[in-house]
């Protein structure tokens, strides 16, 4: 059985709540549709946080990571809450990559 990495993460310009993040968990790759991002200031500008619906069970700061050029990056669900056969959830980690911020 091979390993799937997850597809890289939508630059924040190109999110859509239509398409699914895909974040790595413990258990397997679990599909995140984002309704709202916030990005960081200061000394944490590359830190985000996106909040939206996951269709798959997640616990609540578990380690997970996103992946951007084949290159993982370590996030946490900060809050998870349950509604129905969904979760409602914030996806926090930090992508310290200028080129994804789209800064020079």
């Amino acid at each position: 059985m091979t390993e799937q990495t997850p597809k890289d993460i939508p630059l924040p310009k190109d999110f859509n709540r239509n398409i699914p993040i895909e974040v790595q968990t413990t258990t397997g790759i679990v599909q995140l549709f984002p309704c709202n991002l916030t990005r960081g200031t200061g000394s944490k500008k590359f830190g985000i946080t996106i909040r939206g619906i996951c269709t798959s069970n997640v616990q609540p700061l578990s380690q997970c990571s996103v992946y951007y050029k084949n290159t993982g990056y370590n996030g946490h669900f900060s809050s998870v809450t349950k509604l129905d056969k969904l979760r409602q959830v914030a996806f926090e980690a930090i992508i310290p990559v200028p080129e994804y911020w789209e800064e020079s």
